[in-house]
C-alpha cells in the first residue's frame, strides 16, 4: 500500500481517465468466484489522480479510509453528473474463505491483487493439465490444500492435506505456524505449481519454456 501511495506522489499524469461503463463488483476478475458485471455508463476524468480515485470510491459506496493505498482529498470540484444520483453500492469481496475444491484460500485486507492473480493462474494451469488433475485425486497430501495470503490466519486445527503461505506478506505467519512458504512480491505462478507438483516447470537456469 505504501508503495502505491508513494507512486502517486512521483507520477503526475496530465489527465487520469477511469472507464466506468462496465465495472466488476465482488471478487473482481481474479476469481473464482469471478465478480459480477455492473453497468454504470460512466467516465470519470480529472487532473488529480488521487481525487479521481476518491470520486470513484464514492460512486461505489466505499469510504476512503477502507482503502489502504489512497489518501482522502477534500474540496473536490465535480462537474457533470451528481455522484449521489449515479452512484451504486458495490458488493464487497468475501476474503474470509474462497473454496475451489480441493483448495481453501484464506486472505484478508492485506492480500494484494497480484498474489491473488498468481494463485488463480496456478489453479487454471493445474486444472488445465489432466496429469495434475489425476494427481490431485490420487495423493492424500493434496486432499485439501490450504492457501494462505496476506496476513490471514488459517484454522488453528488443520487435519489432513497441506498448507502453504504465498507471498512476502505471509512470511511471518508461515514462520510462526511452521508452514511452507513461497516468497516473492508477488511469487510467480509456476513456483506455486512446482511446490505442489515438483518438476512441472523448469527452475531458473534450466532449459525449457512455459507452454
Amino acid at each position: 500500500h505504501a508503495c502505491i501511495l508513494a507512486m502517486s506522489e512521483v507520477v503526475r499524469p496530465a489527465l487520469t481517465v477511469v472507464d466506468g461503463i462496465y465495472c466488476i463488483e465482488g471478487t473482481g476478475p481474479t476469481g473464482p468466484p469471478v465478480g459480477e458485471v455492473k453497468r454504470m455508463d460512466l467516465l470519470v476524468a480529472g487532473r488529480d489522480m488521487m481525487a479521481v480515485d476518491n470520486v470513484c470510491l464514492k460512486l461505489m459506496g466505499i469510504e476512503v479510509g477502507e482503502v489502504g493505498h489512497l489518501r482522502s482529498v477534500e474540496d473536490i470540484e465535480v462537474v457533470g453528473e451528481r455522484v449521489e444520483e449515479v452512484g451504486a453500492r458495490f458488493k464487497r469481496p468475501d476474503m474470509a474463505l474462497f473454496k475451489i475444491d480441493p483448495f481453501e484460500v484464506y486472505g484478508d485486507d492485506k492480500t494484494c491483487t497480484m498474489c491473488t492473480v498468481s494463485f488463480y493462474k496456478a489453479v487454471s494451469k493445474i486444472f488445465g493439465a489432466p496429469e495434475l488433475v489425476r494427481q490431485l485425486g490420487g495423493r492424500d497430501d493434496l486432499c485439501r490444500i490450504r492457501i494462505v495470503m496476506g496476513q490471514s490466519e488459517p484454522p488453528a486445527e488443520m487435519e489432513g492435506g497441506t498448507a502453504v503461505c504465498i507471498g512476502d506478506c505471509s512470511k511471518k505467519t508461515a514462520k510462526r505456524r511452521g508452514l511452507a512458504h513461497i516468497e516473492g512480491c508477488h511469487p510467480d505462478y509456476r513456483e506455486i505449481v512446482n511446490h505442489l507438483f515438483p518438476g512441472t516447470y523448469p527452475v531458473a537456469g534450466d532449459a525449457g519454456t512455459d507452454g
